[in-house]
């Protein structure tokens, strides 16, 4: 399966749903493949990337039962956040291994800790593991963990990246690109709106970023497209893992309506990143593969040569072994 990969490094993306709801098939047949893929290949570095952004209200109890899990600043956070972290791992060494009963048991000592009574007999197994999940999200944002993937496919998963991570580090990343005066990023203004775009010279039209509004030198609202997360989140990728090898793949399995914003955030990666990639790394080549499933692997293969400066994008279908 996947006879794709020909590069030294190859960093493998999956899991991608919307949290804080539960996992979607997608989600975690995404994770099966990119498991079978770093069985196969050395230097195989995978993640799971979640949606967090729509997780400003959480709640750990079925309908009609809503019990908010938000954060309010007390004497008591350290205290939970400290058990969390003293707890992580024995929490999600029973999840992999589906022990209910010291799901359950972990899941009520939690329960007192935030000061929230509920009927856990009203709750399901994965509900319950759903809810550690959020609360951990709520009070331990560093040590959350995929635990819902992680107890349906009852396996350790790799590391997890959130996109709200992401979003953040995108204004930043824009704000120091802005101020070393990137060649590839335009900044339009009308009126009090700033609009980033990639002075894109892949395809003829330019690629939105982020949009800004300020007002009397304030910014009174910002929002960054996705196609400056991508182009952030590949970037990321890339310095967490590239040392010294001559050729990268980032290969990430998306859903289907996902094919565009994914083409305009890697055009905007490598427009926006190319040349200082030539000046600090030692690298020949970079390709980017997203894979959607269909009746079989539909592969979107973007190659940029950095030596010769082309950019070329194929299509190819695999069939499931």
């Amino acid at each position: 399966m996947m006879k794709t990969f020909e590069n030294e490094i190859n960093i493998l993306i999956g899991g991608h749903y919307q949290w804080p709801s539960l996992p979607d098939k997608h989600s975690t047949d995404s994770i099966k493949i990119i498991n079978n893929i770093a069985k196969q290949y050395k230097k195989a570095i995978p993640y799971v990337f979640i949606d967090d952004i729509g997780a400003s209200v959480m709640c750990i109890s079925k309908c009609g039962m809503r019990k908010e899990v938000q954060k309010i600043k007390t004497k008591e956070d350290s205290i939970v956040e400290k058990w969390i972290i003293s707890n992580i791992e024995i929490i999600e060494k029973n999840i992999i291994n589906n022990t209910d009963e010291s799901i359950i048991e972990k899941f009520k000592e939690l329960l007192l800790l935030i000061k929230t009574e509920v009927d856990i007999n009203k709750f399901d197994t994965i509900e319950i593991v759903h809810s550690i999940e959020k609360i951990i999200y709520t009070y331990a944002k560093q040590q959350i963990r995929p635990l819902s993937l992680s107890y349906i496919l009852k396996k350790k998963l790799p590391k997890l990246i959130l996109e709200k991570s992401i979003n953040n580090l995108t204004s930043k990343q824009l704000h120091k690109l802005k101020k070393q005066n990137n060649k590839n990023l335009m900044i339009s203004r009308k009126n009090d709106t700033y609009r980033y775009l990639t002075s894109n010279y892949i395809s003829d039209e330019d690629i939105l970023l982020r949009e800004e509004i300020i007002k009397d030198e304030i910014m009174t609202k910002a929002s960054n497209r996705c196609s400056g997360l991508l182009s952030t989140l590949f970037h990321k990728l890339v310095k967490d893992n590239l040392s010294d090898e001559k050729s990268l793949t980032i290969f990430y399995v998306i859903p289907e309506d996902d094919k565009e914003r994914l083409e305009n955030g890697i055009k905007s990666f490598i427009t926006l990143y190319i040349e200082e990639y030539k000046i600090k790394y030692n690298l020949d080549e970079i390709v980017i593969i997203t894979c959607i499933i269909q009746d079989s692997y539909l592969l979107n293969i973007y190659k940029y040569n950095l030596l010769e400066d082309t950019y070329i994008h194929t299509i190819k279908s695999e069939n499931y072994e």
